[in-house]
């Protein structure tokens, strides 16, 4: 919901280039992750200070993914870029999701 949110409002409201919008999103839906990965989804009690640091490489890889796939999908091939961000979404969240389980929550 951050992610769509932010994409949408910052670009079809403020006019804002939809990859810059993306990663804005993106930034801001991963902090929102973070917090509910930790304390809902895996219920981890380890160490902040070695599971941030995780943490920010795979959102890093995973906001460069999304990009990517948004890149491709709008200038190639002609998608809006909230079709686009459907498909990017859907892969980076399997991205993220085993990423965080197997190596951010497992600290």
């Amino acid at each position: 919901v951050v992610d769509f949110g932010v994409l949408f409002v910052l670009t079809d409201w403020f006019g804002v280039y939809y990859l810059v919008s993306a990663t804005a999103s993106f930034i801001l839906s991963a902090i929102v992750n973070y917090t509910l990965n930790r304390n809902w989804t895996f219920r981890s009690n380890g160490q902040r200070r070695k599971q941030v640091p995780i943490f920010l490489t795979i959102a890093i890889l995973g906001i460069l993914l999304n990009n990517n796939i948004m890149y491709v999908s709008v200038e190639h091939w002609h998608l809006h870029y909230l079709w686009a961000k459907v498909i990017a979404a859907a892969i980076v969240t399997i991205w993220n999701f085993f990423g965080n389980k197997y190596l951010t929550f497992k600290l």
